[in-house]
């Protein structure tokens, strides 16, 4: 099949129902073709440019009005046809071979992306898609934000709601509950007191900004000129605020945080996600796209597996094997743990690293 063969019906096989749409550069013969779908309930997709080697579409996405240009390139292998293929590409902006080559701002728009090879069809080339939007939303279990204890006499609030309660009970009992109390008076504070560190930045960057409208103008008065320092110190915090949170979803230990590196660990943070991310999975002849399907797939396998107690193949007459030994003391390791050796293990773990299933990271207990 050729390229300049495609009609409608003939995309439909490639596209599937999803890309709707499409734009093309005819083939010669096995060689060249170039293709590009999209799904025109997302995107407004227009050609922009044409050529022997390349194919250019600017998109535009209904749903916020982001405009973007899709680059698509297909290399000629007569070594005649080089430097054309170079002037080409010149004129119509770097692009990069084999690959999507995005920025910052755009990866800002579409989080999550992945590159997917499809069939080969007719050609010496594989086609190559780019599937982008946003990460799934789901509920989100608590997690302990370590940028709370910035916060305004964050200490002495931990400090009360853990001693507010007295259950009754063994020592783990006792620890659990006041574990769960925090947790849910934390979950109402960062809500209703600490807030967003998105709106409170915004508020903060709306003030400063009446402030320079109004020096543009006039001169400003004492209290204003008080109020825009206090303003710019509240940003400054905010700021750092910002840079401790996207620092902990980075995960990155070697970058400090007062390297101001935000952009940094927001990017790394998306990354993450993306590498994170299943698009499907094959099971039983089928292919699964959709993530709740998948993640019952995930389950109901690690069920069979952990879900129930399996006999021990291996019998063991420990007396007859070390009946020949020296007899060893082991009552020690019936011995309850010290308060220094919980304290050790404790503080000789990472302050940051991912929390467990309670949802606070060992900082938490370190710092309380």
């Amino acid at each position: 099949m050729k390229l300049e063969d495609i009609s409608l019906s003939i995309w439909r096989d490639i596209g599937g129902p999803r890309l709707d749409q499409f734009a093309f550069v005819v083939a010669k013969g096995s060689a060249g073709g170039i293709a590009i779908g999209w799904n025109s309930y997302l995107f407004t997709g227009t050609t922009a440019f044409v050529g022997l080697f390349c194919l250019s579409v600017d998109f535009i996405s209904k749903r916020d009005n982001f405009s973007w240009r899709c680059t698509v390139v297909y290399e000629p292998n007569d070594r005649g046809h080089k430097h054309a293929f170079w002037a080409e590409l010149i004129s119509n902006k770097g692009v990069k071979l084999d690959h999507f080559l995005v920025n910052k701002g755009w990866l800002d728009r579409f989080p999550s992306v992945v590159q997917v090879s499809l069939p080969r069809l007719g050609s010496d080339h594989v086609p190559i898609r780019l599937e982008v939007g946003s990460h799934f939303s789901k509920p989100r279990p608590f997690r302990y934000e370590l940028v709370w204890s910035t916060g305004e006499g964050f200490h002495k609030l931990v400090q009360h709601w853990w001693t507010a309660i007295s259950p009754i009970g063994c020592g783990a009992f006792i620890f659990s509950k006041k574990l769960a109390r925090v947790r849910a008076h934390l979950r109402h504070w960062a809500k209703f007191r600490f807030g967003s560190i998105k709106l409170k930045k915004l508020a903060l960057l709306h003030e400063i900004e009446v402030l320079d409208i109004a020096k543009d103008s006039r001169m400003l008065t004492d209290i204003e000129t008080r109020e825009e320092e206090v303003l710019i110190g509240k940003l400054l915090d905010v700021q750092k605020q910002e840079e401790i949170y996207w620092k902990q979803r980075s995960r990155l230990q070697w970058l400090k945080e007062e390297d101001e590196n935000m952009k940094f660990f927001h990017a790394v943070a998306n990354g993450r996600k993306n590498r994170n991310f299943i698009p499907c999975v094959i099971h039983g002849g089928s292919t699964l796209v959709d993530e709740h399907d998948i993640g019952r797939l995930f389950t109901n396998h690690f069920t069979q597996q952990f879900g129930f107690r399996r006999p021990s193949k291996f019998k063991i007459n420990f007396q007859k094997l070390f009946h020949l030994k020296t007899p060893v003391d082991l009552s020690t390791l019936d011995r309850p743990f010290t308060l220094e050796e919980v304290r050790k293990a404790v503080f000789e773990l990472g302050r940051d690293k991912a929390p467990g299933p309670d949802g606070f990271p060992l900082i938490f207990f370190r710092q309380f």
